[in-house]
């Protein structure tokens, strides 16, 4: 359909995350899937896989991933996002090599060719970027559907900026009494 400017995509919801390797109680699957970019799963592995069951199968048309907090090196560098019917044979969907996020709290997306609706999305992650670990904050899949939201509208007067980068003072343009 027809894309709102300014629109977002709201992500599918998934009904459990699952994961490879060992994580720490506080990042676990779940947290690459709690909407929060602050939280994170870890795993003890420079490879991993991360599996989501989605609530309702949904052809996925996009997908995110967010690096989380600390450590670049933790980050996924080369993976395949899979798809699959049946929770136990997967579809290569989209291959990434040499990839990255030079920020800390970096979204990045990716646009994937597929019609199919799958039950079932894996990351692999084939390789990271050298740590000991691999840590993501956010898996995101979109469908074509996806709600898209228009961003909140500003105010006017909350746009406005003088010279120099800051707002005007609250008495700007009204009269003096």
């Amino acid at each position: 359909g027809a894309r709102i400017t300014g629109a977002t995509r709201s992500r599918e919801k998934v009904a459990e995350a699952t994961g490879t390797g060992r994580s720490p109680a506080a990042e676990t699957p779940a947290k690459a899937v709690d909407g929060d970019p602050n939280t994170k799963w870890l795993t003890f592995a420079r490879t991993g896989q991360l599996t989501l069951r989605m609530e309702q199968p949904v052809a996925v048309v996009k997908y995110g991933i967010t690096s989380a907090n600390d450590s670049a090196g933790r980050d996924p560098k080369n993976w395949k996002l899979q798809g699959s019917t049946d929770g136990q044979t997967s579809v290569d969907l989209d291959t990434r090599a040499a990839e990255g996020c030079p920020q800390r709290f970096q979204p990045r997306t990716f646009d994937v060719a597929n019609e199919t609706a799958y039950g079932w999305y894996r990351l692999d992650v084939t390789a990271n970027s050298g740590d000991a670990e691999v840590q993501l904050a956010e898996l995101s899949i979109y469908g074509p559907d996806s709600v898209e939201q228009p961003d909140p509208e500003i105010p006017l007067e909350e746009r406005t900026v003088a010279r120099g980068g800051r707002p005007p003072p609250a008495s700007a343009g009204r009269g003096r009494a």
